[in-house]
């Protein structure tokens, strides 16, 4: 059986600008640094990038492109030298079907799409350009815009008991979010 390595669950602190992405990220953790790290000394098949909503973090992605150090794969995500990248963001949502706020993973699958679901989302939340901010609409209506541009979500695991998925929402089997569709 063929190995991979992945990690699809990677922040991004800072643009290439210096802006802020995750508050606590590492000024050193940018996209470019990231993907390169991951590559070239981690030895990564595949990440995921859960910031990829932030608008300078698109923008960075698509000068890559243009530079020729990125390729759009066929069937979805980014290709660096090997390495596959899956755009995705991570998001909170509070409604009434999660008794808590829980984070949810949204995955899509090209630039265009991260970028059509990007300017969604800047109605949707505070500030779009910081990594797991709360979107204030319900876990529905999120779900249904992912589904709509053509990617997946997933609601976060966390170890944390006040953050757990299932302490939040399977606690009582009437209240499923992102069960069903």
């Amino acid at each position: 059986m063929q190995e991979y390595f992945v990690d699809l669950h990677i922040h991004i602190g800072r643009t290439k600008s210096g802006r802020a992405v995750k508050i606590t990220g590492a000024k050193s953790l940018t996209f470019s640094n990231i993907i390169r790290h991951a590559r070239d000394y981690k030895g990564l098949n595949m990440i995921g990038v859960i910031d990829s909503h932030s608008p300078e973090v698109l923008d960075e992605m698509e000068d890559l492109l243009k530079a020729g150090e990125l390729a759009e794969h066929p069937e979805g995500g980014l290709n660096y030298g090997g390495m596959s990248i899956i755009l995705g963001s991570e998001l909170e949502i509070n409604d009434e079907s999660t008794q808590g706020p829980i984070h949810v993973l949204c995955y899509l699958p090209t630039l265009q799409t991260m970028r059509a679901f990007s300017r969604w989302l800047e109605n949707q939340m505070k500030n779009i350009h910081l990594s797991s901010q709360r979107v204030y609409i319900s876990g529905r209506v999120l779900q249904r815009k992912v589904k709509e541009l053509g990617g997946s979500s997933f609601p976060l695991m966390y170890l944390h008991p006040s953050k757990a998925y299932t302490e939040r929402v399977l606690r009582v089997p009437s209240q499923k979010f992102l069960m069903q569709t």
